[in-house]
Protein backbone atom coordinates (compact mmCIF):
# COMPACT_ATOMS: atom_id res chain seq x y z
CA UNK A 1 0.00 0.00 0.00
CA UNK A 2 2.71 2.13 0.93
CA UNK A 3 4.38 2.03 -2.03
CA UNK A 4 1.52 2.20 -4.42
CA UNK A 5 1.03 5.65 -2.14
CA UNK A 6 4.99 6.26 -3.16
CA UNK A 7 4.58 5.74 -6.98
CA UNK A 8 1.50 7.59 -7.37
CA UNK A 9 3.27 10.85 -5.19
CA UNK A 10 6.15 10.41 -7.68
CA UNK A 11 4.38 10.76 -10.47
CA UNK A 12 2.47 13.67 -9.65
CA UNK A 13 5.85 15.21 -8.71
CA UNK A 14 7.93 14.05 -11.79
CA UNK A 15 6.76 14.74 -15.10
CA UNK A 16 9.88 12.34 -16.43
CA UNK A 17 7.75 9.69 -14.27
CA UNK A 18 4.72 10.78 -15.72
CA UNK A 19 5.50 10.82 -19.42
CA UNK A 20 6.90 7.24 -18.74
CA UNK A 21 4.02 6.05 -17.35
CA UNK A 22 1.62 7.94 -19.66
CA UNK A 23 3.72 6.20 -22.63
CA UNK A 24 3.43 2.77 -20.86
CA UNK A 25 -0.30 2.97 -20.96
CA UNK A 26 -0.20 3.74 -24.68
CA UNK A 27 1.81 0.81 -25.71
CA UNK A 28 -0.58 -1.49 -23.87
CA UNK A 29 -3.14 -0.70 -26.13
CA UNK A 30 -1.38 -1.56 -28.88
CA UNK A 31 -0.03 1.98 -29.59
CA UNK A 32 2.10 2.01 -32.55
CA UNK A 33 5.88 2.59 -31.83
CA UNK A 34 5.83 6.08 -34.25
CA UNK A 35 2.96 7.21 -32.32
CA UNK A 36 4.98 6.79 -28.61
CA UNK A 37 7.29 8.43 -30.33
CA UNK A 38 5.13 11.61 -31.63
CA UNK A 39 3.80 11.27 -27.80
CA UNK A 40 7.30 12.01 -26.78
CA UNK A 41 8.42 14.46 -29.22
CA UNK A 42 5.76 16.47 -27.45
CA UNK A 43 5.87 15.93 -24.28
CA UNK A 44 9.28 16.79 -23.35
CA UNK A 45 9.58 20.51 -24.40
CA UNK A 46 6.03 20.92 -22.36
CA UNK A 47 7.38 19.23 -19.57
CA UNK A 48 10.50 21.11 -19.73
CA UNK A 49 8.17 24.81 -19.82
CA UNK A 50 6.39 23.52 -16.53
CA UNK A 51 9.53 23.03 -14.61
CA UNK A 52 10.54 26.43 -15.65
CA UNK A 53 7.40 27.98 -14.67
CA UNK A 54 7.70 25.39 -11.19
CA UNK A 55 4.86 23.79 -11.74
CA UNK A 56 4.37 19.72 -11.76
CA UNK A 57 1.98 17.44 -13.76
CA UNK A 58 -0.12 17.38 -10.57
CA UNK A 59 -0.27 21.38 -10.99
CA UNK A 60 0.45 22.32 -13.98
CA UNK A 61 -2.42 25.19 -14.62
CA UNK A 62 -4.57 25.99 -17.76
CA UNK A 63 -2.82 29.21 -17.80
CA UNK A 64 0.22 27.29 -18.54
CA UNK A 65 -1.20 25.19 -21.27
CA UNK A 66 -2.17 28.79 -23.10
CA UNK A 67 1.12 30.17 -22.22
CA UNK A 68 2.99 27.57 -23.80
CA UNK A 69 1.02 27.24 -27.08
CA UNK A 70 1.97 31.20 -27.41
CA UNK A 71 5.20 30.45 -26.81
CA UNK A 72 5.05 27.78 -29.49
CA UNK A 73 3.18 29.36 -32.34
CA UNK A 74 6.15 32.20 -32.30
CA UNK A 75 8.33 29.08 -33.89
CA UNK A 76 5.92 27.06 -35.49
CA UNK A 77 2.85 26.43 -37.41
CA UNK A 78 -0.69 26.35 -36.13
CA UNK A 79 -1.00 23.12 -37.20
CA UNK A 80 2.08 22.17 -34.95
CA UNK A 81 0.62 23.94 -32.47
CA UNK A 82 -2.36 22.19 -32.43
CA UNK A 83 -0.43 18.12 -32.25
CA UNK A 84 1.23 19.85 -29.02
CA UNK A 85 -1.83 20.78 -27.66
CA UNK A 86 -3.72 17.22 -28.69
CA UNK A 87 -0.69 15.09 -26.85
CA UNK A 88 -1.29 17.35 -24.00
CA UNK A 89 -4.58 16.72 -23.87
CA UNK A 90 -4.09 12.71 -23.98
CA UNK A 91 -1.73 13.49 -21.34
CA UNK A 92 -4.18 15.68 -18.66
CA UNK A 93 -7.41 13.14 -19.46
CA UNK A 94 -4.48 10.26 -18.59
CA UNK A 95 -3.11 11.73 -15.11
CA UNK A 96 -7.30 13.08 -14.29
CA UNK A 97 -8.52 9.29 -15.21
CA UNK A 98 -5.75 7.47 -13.17
CA UNK A 99 -5.96 9.86 -10.10
CA UNK A 100 -3.30 12.00 -10.46
CA UNK A 101 -5.17 15.10 -10.73
CA UNK A 102 -8.13 15.99 -9.57
CA UNK A 103 -9.29 18.35 -12.67
CA UNK A 104 -8.07 18.78 -15.95
CA UNK A 105 -6.53 21.74 -17.73
CA UNK A 106 -6.85 21.23 -21.06
CA UNK A 107 -10.48 21.88 -20.68
CA UNK A 108 -11.95 24.44 -22.57
CA UNK A 109 -8.31 25.27 -24.46
CA UNK A 110 -9.69 25.09 -28.37
CA UNK A 111 -7.77 24.31 -31.09
CA UNK A 112 -6.05 27.13 -33.15
CA UNK A 113 -7.18 28.40 -36.36
CA UNK A 114 -5.51 26.61 -39.06
CA UNK A 115 -4.99 28.13 -42.62
CA UNK A 116 -6.17 25.91 -45.60
CA UNK A 117 -3.56 25.05 -47.60
CA UNK A 118 -4.81 22.91 -51.24
CA UNK A 119 -2.00 20.28 -51.31
CA UNK A 120 -0.14 20.42 -54.32
CA UNK A 121 -0.34 17.30 -56.36
CA UNK A 122 1.63 16.62 -59.48
CA UNK A 123 0.02 17.20 -63.01
CA UNK A 124 -0.71 14.63 -65.33
CA UNK A 125 2.17 15.40 -67.60
CA UNK A 126 4.52 15.59 -64.75
CA UNK A 127 3.40 12.39 -63.74
CA UNK A 128 4.21 10.92 -67.20
CA UNK A 129 7.76 12.89 -67.27
CA UNK A 130 9.04 10.80 -63.65
CA UNK A 131 7.69 7.22 -64.40
CA UNK A 132 9.59 7.61 -67.75
CA UNK A 133 12.60 9.60 -66.29
CA UNK A 134 12.88 6.18 -63.74
CA UNK A 135 11.58 3.84 -66.49
CA UNK A 136 14.63 5.06 -67.97
CA UNK A 137 16.83 3.24 -65.81
CA UNK A 138 14.46 -0.44 -65.33
CA UNK A 139 17.50 -1.58 -66.52
CA UNK A 140 19.19 -1.32 -62.64
CA UNK A 141 17.73 -2.86 -59.25
CA UNK A 142 17.52 0.86 -57.65
CA UNK A 143 15.89 1.92 -61.07
CA UNK A 144 13.67 -1.13 -61.05
CA UNK A 145 12.70 -0.44 -57.43
CA UNK A 146 12.17 2.88 -57.71
CA UNK A 147 10.02 2.70 -60.51
CA UNK A 148 7.95 -0.13 -58.45
CA UNK A 149 8.08 1.59 -55.44
CA UNK A 150 6.17 4.77 -57.42
CA UNK A 151 3.81 2.51 -59.15
CA UNK A 152 2.69 1.19 -56.29
CA UNK A 153 2.32 5.13 -54.37
CA UNK A 154 0.69 6.43 -57.50
CA UNK A 155 -1.59 3.74 -58.36
CA UNK A 156 -2.92 3.17 -54.18
CA UNK A 157 -2.18 6.08 -52.50
CA UNK A 158 -0.17 4.31 -49.50
CA UNK A 159 1.55 6.16 -46.88
CA UNK A 160 5.60 6.00 -46.69
CA UNK A 161 5.17 3.66 -43.91
CA UNK A 162 2.82 1.63 -44.98
CA UNK A 163 4.79 0.93 -48.21
CA UNK A 164 8.27 0.46 -46.98
CA UNK A 165 6.54 -2.08 -44.33
CA UNK A 166 5.33 -4.09 -46.83
CA UNK A 167 6.35 -7.89 -46.94
CA UNK A 168 6.46 -10.39 -49.51
CA UNK A 169 3.82 -12.31 -47.63
CA UNK A 170 1.47 -9.04 -48.16
CA UNK A 171 1.45 -8.89 -52.12
CA UNK A 172 -0.71 -11.04 -53.85
CA UNK A 173 -0.20 -10.41 -57.37
CA UNK A 174 -2.54 -13.43 -58.68
CA UNK A 175 -5.55 -12.13 -56.90
CA UNK A 176 -4.16 -7.97 -57.52
CA UNK A 177 -4.22 -7.11 -53.81
CA UNK A 178 -1.98 -6.01 -51.86
CA UNK A 179 -2.31 -6.68 -47.76
CA UNK A 180 -1.58 -2.78 -45.85
CA UNK A 181 -0.78 -2.13 -42.13
CA UNK A 182 -2.40 1.08 -41.31
CA UNK A 183 -2.15 3.23 -38.30
CA UNK A 184 -3.42 2.02 -35.30
CA UNK A 185 -2.87 -1.73 -36.62
CA UNK A 186 -5.90 -1.57 -38.50
CA UNK A 187 -5.56 -3.99 -41.73
CA UNK A 188 -6.89 -3.45 -45.17
CA UNK A 189 -6.75 -4.98 -48.66
CA UNK A 190 -6.27 -2.77 -51.51
CA UNK A 191 -6.25 -3.76 -55.01
CA UNK A 192 -3.64 -3.22 -57.83
CA UNK A 193 -3.90 -1.78 -61.60
CA UNK A 194 -2.54 -4.33 -64.14
CA UNK A 195 0.24 -1.74 -65.09
CA UNK A 196 1.39 -1.98 -61.18
CA UNK A 197 1.51 -5.85 -60.75
CA UNK A 198 3.62 -6.43 -64.25
CA UNK A 199 5.71 -3.66 -62.37
CA UNK A 200 5.85 -5.45 -59.21
CA UNK A 201 6.53 -8.61 -60.67
CA UNK A 202 9.46 -7.38 -62.83
CA UNK A 203 10.94 -5.81 -59.27
CA UNK A 204 10.50 -8.79 -57.55
CA UNK A 205 12.55 -11.38 -59.99
CA UNK A 206 15.19 -9.32 -59.82
CA UNK A 207 15.07 -8.58 -56.41
CA UNK A 208 15.46 -12.63 -55.72
CA UNK A 209 18.40 -12.28 -57.45
CA UNK A 210 20.10 -10.85 -53.99
CA UNK A 211 21.41 -12.77 -51.48
CA UNK A 212 19.81 -12.63 -48.24
CA UNK A 213 17.36 -10.23 -49.03
CA UNK A 214 14.82 -10.97 -45.93
CA UNK A 215 11.28 -10.41 -46.16
CA UNK A 216 11.03 -6.82 -46.66
CA UNK A 217 9.58 -6.10 -50.31
CA UNK A 218 11.36 -2.51 -50.79
CA UNK A 219 15.28 -3.15 -49.96
CA UNK A 220 18.55 -1.33 -51.15
CA UNK A 221 21.28 -3.43 -53.39
CA UNK A 222 22.73 -4.16 -49.83
CA UNK A 223 19.73 -6.29 -48.71
CA UNK A 224 18.55 -3.77 -45.75
CA UNK A 225 15.05 -2.13 -45.84
CA UNK A 226 14.64 0.87 -47.47
CA UNK A 227 14.38 3.55 -44.84
CA UNK A 228 12.05 6.58 -45.22
CA UNK A 229 14.98 9.05 -45.95
CA UNK A 230 16.01 7.27 -48.82
CA UNK A 231 12.72 7.20 -50.02
CA UNK A 232 12.37 10.54 -49.81
CA UNK A 233 16.10 11.59 -51.40
CA UNK A 234 15.09 8.83 -54.17
CA UNK A 235 11.99 10.87 -55.16
CA UNK A 236 14.15 14.05 -55.40
CA UNK A 237 16.63 12.84 -57.50
CA UNK A 238 14.30 11.53 -60.19
CA UNK A 239 12.26 14.82 -59.91
CA UNK A 240 15.32 16.99 -60.42
CA UNK A 241 15.83 14.58 -63.42
CA UNK A 242 12.55 15.08 -64.70
CA UNK A 243 12.74 18.64 -64.83
CA UNK A 244 9.82 18.34 -62.19
CA UNK A 245 9.48 22.15 -60.47
CA UNK A 246 6.56 24.09 -58.83
CA UNK A 247 5.84 21.15 -56.72
CA UNK A 248 7.59 18.78 -53.94
CA UNK A 249 7.74 15.58 -54.99
CA UNK A 250 7.26 13.41 -51.89
CA UNK A 251 5.65 10.51 -51.00
CA UNK A 252 2.54 12.17 -49.63
CA UNK A 253 2.55 14.53 -53.13
CA UNK A 254 1.98 11.30 -54.89
CA UNK A 255 -0.88 10.23 -52.18
CA UNK A 256 -2.68 13.39 -53.25
CA UNK A 257 -2.18 12.93 -56.62
CA UNK A 258 -3.72 9.58 -56.58
CA UNK A 259 -7.26 11.14 -54.45
CA UNK A 260 -7.16 13.48 -57.34
CA UNK A 261 -7.67 11.14 -59.86
CA UNK A 262 -9.66 9.26 -57.99
CA UNK A 263 -12.18 11.59 -57.84
CA UNK A 264 -11.73 13.88 -60.64
CA UNK A 265 -12.64 10.85 -62.43
CA UNK A 266 -16.11 10.12 -60.75
CA UNK A 267 -14.11 7.74 -57.82
CA UNK A 268 -17.04 6.72 -55.14
CA UNK A 269 -15.90 8.42 -51.52
CA UNK A 270 -16.72 5.61 -49.71
CA UNK A 271 -14.26 3.29 -52.07
CA UNK A 272 -11.17 6.01 -51.79
CA UNK A 273 -12.19 5.79 -47.64
CA UNK A 274 -11.01 2.25 -47.45
CA UNK A 275 -8.57 2.29 -49.97
CA UNK A 276 -6.76 5.28 -48.21
CA UNK A 277 -7.45 4.11 -44.60
CA UNK A 278 -9.59 6.46 -42.89
CA UNK A 279 -11.84 5.18 -39.86
CA UNK A 280 -14.05 8.18 -40.80
CA UNK A 281 -14.69 10.20 -43.73
CA UNK A 282 -13.75 13.81 -42.18
CA UNK A 283 -10.85 13.38 -44.53
CA UNK A 284 -12.37 11.85 -47.78
CA UNK A 285 -15.25 14.61 -47.63
CA UNK A 286 -11.98 17.25 -47.30
CA UNK A 287 -10.11 16.00 -50.06
CA UNK A 288 -13.68 15.47 -52.30
CA UNK A 289 -14.33 19.41 -51.51
CA UNK A 290 -10.72 20.32 -52.80
CA UNK A 291 -10.33 18.04 -56.06
CA UNK A 292 -13.89 16.95 -56.81
CA UNK A 293 -14.54 18.59 -60.58
CA UNK A 294 -18.70 18.78 -60.23
CA UNK A 295 -18.35 22.82 -59.59
CA UNK A 296 -16.28 23.08 -62.47
CA UNK A 297 -18.09 21.10 -65.00
CA UNK A 298 -21.02 22.78 -63.60
CA UNK A 299 -19.45 26.04 -64.46
CA UNK A 300 -18.64 24.72 -67.85
CA UNK A 301 -22.23 23.91 -68.91
CA UNK A 302 -23.57 27.02 -67.38
CA UNK A 303 -20.85 29.96 -67.89
CA UNK A 304 -22.75 33.13 -69.40
CA UNK A 305 -19.53 34.13 -71.11
CA UNK A 306 -19.46 31.08 -72.91
CA UNK A 307 -22.80 30.83 -73.69
CA UNK A 308 -22.98 34.30 -75.26
CA UNK A 309 -19.42 33.50 -76.86
CA UNK A 310 -20.38 32.80 -80.34
CA UNK A 311 -21.78 36.58 -81.26
CA UNK A 312 -19.44 38.52 -78.99
CA UNK A 313 -16.22 40.20 -80.06
CA UNK A 314 -13.64 38.30 -77.96
CA UNK A 315 -9.87 38.17 -79.13
CA UNK A 316 -8.94 34.94 -80.99
CA UNK A 317 -8.46 31.67 -79.07
CA UNK A 318 -5.27 29.85 -79.54
CA UNK A 319 -4.59 25.99 -78.83
CA UNK A 320 -1.15 24.81 -78.97
CA UNK A 321 0.76 22.08 -77.16
CA UNK A 322 1.60 21.96 -73.76
CA UNK A 323 5.00 24.06 -73.53
CA UNK A 324 5.37 25.43 -76.82
CA UNK A 325 6.43 29.05 -77.09
CA UNK A 326 4.60 31.73 -78.88
CA UNK A 327 7.77 32.48 -81.03
CA UNK A 328 8.31 28.71 -81.70
CA UNK A 329 4.22 28.19 -83.39
CA UNK A 330 4.88 27.41 -87.17
CA UNK A 331 3.21 26.03 -89.84
CA UNK A 332 5.46 22.42 -90.38
CA UNK A 333 3.75 19.19 -89.69
CA UNK A 334 4.98 19.11 -85.77
CA UNK A 335 3.55 22.09 -85.34
CA UNK A 336 0.68 22.39 -86.82
CA UNK A 337 -1.25 21.33 -83.07
CA UNK A 338 -3.22 24.78 -83.89
CA UNK A 339 -6.02 25.88 -83.94
CA UNK A 340 -7.20 29.67 -84.79
CA UNK A 341 -10.97 30.82 -85.08
CA UNK A 342 -12.58 33.92 -85.25
CA UNK A 343 -15.80 32.97 -82.98
CA UNK A 344 -17.93 35.78 -85.01
CA UNK A 345 -17.41 33.96 -88.13
CA UNK A 346 -17.73 30.22 -86.31
CA UNK A 347 -21.19 31.50 -85.35
CA UNK A 348 -22.06 32.18 -89.15
CA UNK A 349 -20.97 28.78 -90.07
CA UNK A 350 -22.54 27.71 -87.44
CA UNK A 351 -25.78 28.85 -89.14
CA UNK A 352 -24.59 27.68 -92.26
CA UNK A 353 -24.54 23.94 -90.91
CA UNK A 354 -28.04 24.56 -89.06
CA UNK A 355 -29.52 25.68 -92.74
CA UNK A 356 -28.16 22.40 -94.01
CA UNK A 357 -29.22 20.05 -91.83
CA UNK A 358 -32.64 21.36 -91.14
CA UNK A 359 -33.00 23.60 -88.34
CA UNK A 360 -36.80 22.79 -86.43
CA UNK A 361 -37.03 26.80 -85.59
CA UNK A 362 -36.14 28.76 -88.95
CA UNK A 363 -36.19 31.36 -86.60
CA UNK A 364 -33.34 30.30 -84.75
CA UNK A 365 -31.35 29.84 -87.23
CA UNK A 366 -30.57 33.48 -87.08
CA UNK A 367 -30.58 34.15 -83.37
CA UNK A 368 -28.31 33.28 -80.35
CA UNK A 369 -30.56 30.55 -79.72
CA UNK A 370 -29.51 27.57 -82.36
CA UNK A 371 -31.60 24.38 -82.07
CA UNK A 372 -28.17 22.89 -80.20
CA UNK A 373 -27.14 20.74 -82.36
CA UNK A 374 -25.00 23.11 -84.75
CA UNK A 375 -23.02 23.66 -80.91
CA UNK A 376 -22.55 20.34 -80.29
CA UNK A 377 -20.26 19.97 -83.48
CA UNK A 378 -18.83 23.64 -82.44
CA UNK A 379 -18.01 22.15 -79.07
CA UNK A 380 -16.62 19.04 -80.69
CA UNK A 381 -13.32 19.81 -81.76
CA UNK A 382 -11.67 17.19 -84.00
CA UNK A 383 -9.37 14.94 -81.62
CA UNK A 384 -5.68 16.90 -81.40
CA UNK A 385 -2.29 16.01 -79.87
CA UNK A 386 -3.34 17.80 -76.53
CA UNK A 387 -6.13 15.19 -76.09
CA UNK A 388 -3.84 12.24 -76.86
CA UNK A 389 -1.40 13.54 -74.67
CA UNK A 390 -3.57 13.80 -71.41
CA UNK A 391 -4.22 10.11 -72.29
CA UNK A 392 -0.86 9.31 -72.09
CA UNK A 393 -0.66 8.98 -68.76
CA UNK A 394 -2.30 5.38 -68.91
CA UNK A 395 1.12 3.95 -70.09
CA UNK A 396 4.55 4.01 -69.04
CA UNK A 397 5.98 4.72 -72.26
CA UNK A 398 5.50 8.64 -73.53
CA UNK A 399 7.91 8.65 -76.48
CA UNK A 400 6.57 5.30 -77.84
CA UNK A 401 3.09 7.47 -77.72
CA UNK A 402 4.72 10.48 -79.26
CA UNK A 403 6.46 9.00 -82.33
CA UNK A 404 2.87 6.97 -82.38
CA UNK A 405 1.00 10.51 -83.09
CA UNK A 406 3.62 12.00 -85.21
CA UNK A 407 3.85 9.07 -87.53
CA UNK A 408 0.02 8.24 -88.55
CA UNK A 409 -1.79 11.08 -90.44
CA UNK A 410 -5.42 12.02 -88.39
CA UNK A 411 -8.05 13.14 -90.69
CA UNK A 412 -10.84 15.14 -89.64
CA UNK A 413 -13.75 16.53 -91.35
CA UNK A 414 -14.79 20.13 -90.69
CA UNK A 415 -18.78 20.11 -90.11
CA UNK A 416 -18.90 23.83 -90.70
CA UNK A 417 -16.53 24.51 -93.71
CA UNK A 418 -16.05 20.87 -95.39
CA UNK A 419 -12.19 21.78 -95.01
CA UNK A 420 -10.02 19.23 -93.81
CA UNK A 421 -7.36 19.19 -90.97
CA UNK A 422 -4.88 17.16 -90.73
CA UNK A 423 -2.00 16.26 -88.12
CA UNK A 424 1.20 13.85 -88.11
Amino acid sequence: MLEAVSWQVEIGADFDAAIAAFLLSRRLKNTSAETILWYRKRLKPFADFCQRRGETPATFRKDTVLAYLRFRLERVTPQTANGDLRAIRAFAHWLLREGFRDDNPTHGVERLKEPVHYPRTLSDEQVVALVNTIAQRANTFSGLRDLAFVCLLLDTGLRLNEALSLKLSDLDLAQGFVRVVGKGSRERFVPLGASTKVVLHRYLMRRSQIANAGDWVFITTLATRLSPRQAHLQLRRWARKAGINGVRVSPHSLRFTFVRKWLQSGGDSLVLQRILGHQSAQMTAYYARLFASDLQDAHRRHSPIDALAPVLKLPRQRIRCPGQSEGSIGNSDKDAVVQEASLFSTFKRRQRWCEGNGCVDESQQTSNACCGRGDAALISPPTTVMDRLHQANQTLSLSSFVSQVFSSRVRHSDPFGGKTQTIG
